[in-house]
This record gives structure tokens, C-alpha cells and sequence, in this order.
């Protein structure tokens, strides 16, 4: 599963090359790949950019990808009966806007994903506003915007949707922050509200805060009881226990 910004502008060829690269390469039985605001940056001949376009080149080479072509950039994917809930930006600003639709949306798929029980897993390429230190992680300006590094538009109705159930695990990128526990200016992991929020490191570019380096990224196992997340360095093939967290499955 990837949080998004597989390329960096969403252009076809940055596309091209992310199929070639991967050709051959099976990881997995299912990819989840969701939409991230490089991917959103496709550029017209004038060169402004052009969502509708990036949006198109998206669903196409992620379908090409995983084997799934979805029909929108927000869709549901089930895996050995948990529900992975895929989220996007509805514009190509670089922290990203979520619609009165879409949240629509995510408010009935969470209720049918945790109807028996079950965690449910909600990607989406930015965090919450005011989660993992946000907005002083996102930049070094102490001057910064209270909500910048986070949702844009719709922030707060999607944490209230987040906050009417149980056993939920929003998974977010975007804002480069290295792994890092309990401790300031950020945790890679939090509790928020009713639910659990764990900002994912990126993986081939830089990272601040925490450990800053390449090639970060967690194994989830979800048992009766509990969700494990168990940190691993995926190019040097070790894994940091120092950075894991659970939740119990209540």
C-alpha cells in the first residue's frame, strides 16, 4: 500500500517509467494506491496544471499496476475482510481538498467496515490538521498557517467522520517526517479522538524531525485482539522495533 505521490508531477511519462520499473515485480497479492498532490500536478502545454488529465493518468497506470481499475480516485478495497478506504484530492492545491461528497462517502463505508467489528483502514495522502505537530513539522517557519502540512478543505468533517467509529487507522504521508516515537516535535503514531493516526515517512526522498533517511515504511498485521504495525528499513532489510505501535481491536 502506498499513501500516494508516486510520481512527481503525474506526467505520462513519469507514469511510463513507474510501470517499466515495477514490470515483473509482484509484492503482493493486492496493491492499494492512493492518489498523493504530486501525482495532481500534470501540466498543460501552457503549463498550468491539469487535474482532470492527472486524475485520468492516475486510474489508468494504478489500474495498469494493481490489476484494479477504479472509477474514481476515492474507492474501497477489501482485504481478508478489512476494508482499506482510499481517499483523494478533488483539486491539485498541494495540501489537498476533500468534498462534501466524498466525505459523504467515507462516513457510509466506515459504517459498514466496522459493523462487525472489524478495524478499518482509511488513506489518505495528508494528515489532519494539528496531528504528528502539525503545522511546525510541515515547515521550519515558526510563522507557519495553523492548518498548513494538513487537509485544506474539509479537514474538520473528516475528522468527525473519523471520530464516530471504532477500531480506525487513518494512514497519511505528504508532509515527510521522518520516523519517530513518543516524543517532540512529532510521532509518527498518535491516538485522535476515537481513532489512530499513523503519518508514514517517505520512502525515496528526503525526511525531517525523525530519522531522516530512505527506504522506511511499516508491516500491519491485524490479529483478533490488536493491529500491529512493525517499522522496517525495506533497503537495508532491518526491522526497528523502538519505532512499532498497536492498537487493541476493541
Amino acid at each position: 500500500m502506498s499513501a500516494g505521490d508516486l510520481t512527481d508531477h503525474g506526467e505520462l511519462s513519469e507514469w511510463a517509467t513507474v510501470v517499466k520499473k515495477t514490470n515483473g515485480h509482484h509484492p503482493a497479492r493486492e496493491l492499494i494506491l492512493a492518489l498523493g498532490n504530486h501525482d495532481t500536478w500534470t501540466t498543460t502545454l501552457e503549463g498550468g496544471d491539469n487535474y482532470d488529465y492527472a486524475v485520468e493518468l492516475f486510474l489508468h497506470f494504478t489500474g495498469k499496476l494493481t490489476g484494479v481499475r477504479e472509477e474514481k480516485i476515492w474507492f474501497t478495497r477489501v482485504v481478508n475482510g478489512c476494508s482499506f478506504i482510499c481517499m483523494g484530492s478533488e483539486d491539485s492545491s498541494c495540501d489537498g481538498a476533500i468534498g462534501d461528497a466524498q466525505i459523504a462517502w467515507l462516513d457510509g463505508e466506515l459504517q459498514k467496515a466496522t459493523a462487525a467489528g472489524r478495524p478499518a483502514f482509511v488513506i489518505n495522502h495528508q494528515a489532519l490538521q494539528h496531528t504528528h505537530g502539525l503545522p511546525y513539522t510541515s515547515s521550519k517557519n515558526k510563522n507557519v498557517r495553523p492548518e498548513e502540512g494538513g487537509i485544506q478543505q474539509g479537514n474538520d468533517a473528516v475528522r468527525a467522520v473519523l471520530g464516530k467509529y471504532r477500531n480506525v487507522l487513518l494512514i497519511s504521508g505528504h508532509s515527510h517526517m521522518g520516523l519517530s516515537g513518543k516524543v517532540k516535535p512529532h510521532a509518527t503514531f498518535e491516538k485522535v479522538d476515537s481513532f489512530y493516526s499513523i503519518n508514514l515517512p517517505c520512502y525515496m526522498f528526503w525526511n525531517h524531525d525523525g530519522l531522516p533517511s530512505c527506504g522506511y515504511g511499516y508491516v500491519m498485521a491485524v490479529y483478533d485482539d490488536c493491529v500491529l504495525l512493525r517499522a522496517r528499513n525495506f533497503i537495508r532489510r532491518v526491522w526497528l522495533p523502538v519505532y512499532d505501535f498497536s492498537f487493541p481491536i476493541e
